[in-house]
C-alpha cells in the first residue's frame, strides 16, 4: 500500500517460501489411514481445522460415507494440531513430534487415542503449476531461495529438490518461522 514498496523490491536479495499452499497446491490427497472407524475419530477433530492435511481428510471421510462421533472440549493448538475430548479419553491429531510418534517417510499427520501409539495419515502433494518456472526465474535473476515449512523433513526436502532449493527448513512451528525471518 506504501507508495516506496515497488522502489523497495530492488534491494530484496532472497526470497523465502512456505512449501504448503505456496510451493504445492495447498489440496494435498489422503493415501493412506488405518482404517474407517480410525478415518471417523480423525475427521471428529479435523473439520474444526484450517490445515491442508485436516481439509483432505475432512474430504477423504465425506467420500466414505464416514460420519465423526461428537467429541468435546475441542480445541486448535496452533503449530501442533487440534485436541478433544471422546468418552474420557483424551484425542489429538496432529504433528507426530507433538504425539511422540516415529518418522514417517512422507506427508503425515497422526492421530492419538487416550495413551495408545500414534497412528499414520499419509498425503501426497501436488507442485504448484507454474512453481518450477517462477522459482527458476528468481534463481536466474540472481535470488537466494529458501523454504521455511512446518512439514516434516522428508516432504519438504523432496519439494525443494524438485525445484533445486537447497536452503531448507522443516519441522518449524508459525513462531520458530518468524524467528528466523527476522
Amino acid at each position: 500500500k506504501r507508495g516506496d514498496a515497488l522502489e523497495r523490491l530492488a534491494e530484496v536479495d532472497t526470497v523465502v517460501f512456505d512449501k504448503t499452499g505456496t510451493l504445492t497446491t495447498g489440496e494435498p490427497k489422503l493415501i493412506y489411514y488405518p482404517d474407517l472407524e480410525t478415518l471417523g475419530l480423525a475427521v471428529a477433530l479435523a473439520q474444526v481445522s484450517s490445515h491442508p492435511y485436516s481439509k483432505a481428510i475432512s474430504r477423504a471421510a465425506k467420500a466414505a460415507g464416514v460420519v465423526p462421533p461428537h467429541v468435546e472440549d475441542i480445541r486448535e493448538l496452533p503449530g501442533r494440531g487440534v485436541e478433544a475430548q471422546l468418552q474420557g479419553k483424551t484425542l489429538r491429531l496432529g504433528a507426530g513430534a507433538w504425539l511422540g510418534a516415529e518418522k514417517w517417510g512422507g506427508a503425515s499427520t497422526w492421530l492419538q487415542v487416550g495413551d495408545d501409539a500414534p497412528r499414520c495419515f499419509s498425503f501426497e502433494e501436488t507442485l504448484r503449476p507454474g512453481a518450477a518456472e517462477l522459482v527458476n526465474g528468481l534463481r536466474t535473476s540472481g535470488l537466494t531461495l529458501k523454504i521455511l515449512s512446518g512439514d516434516d523433513e522428508r516432504p519438504t526436502k523432496e519439494i525443494a529438490s524438485s525445484l533445486q532449493i537447497t536452503d531448507v527448513h522443516s519441522g518449524l512451528r508459525p513462531q520458530d518461522k518468524a524467528e528466523k525471518l527476522a
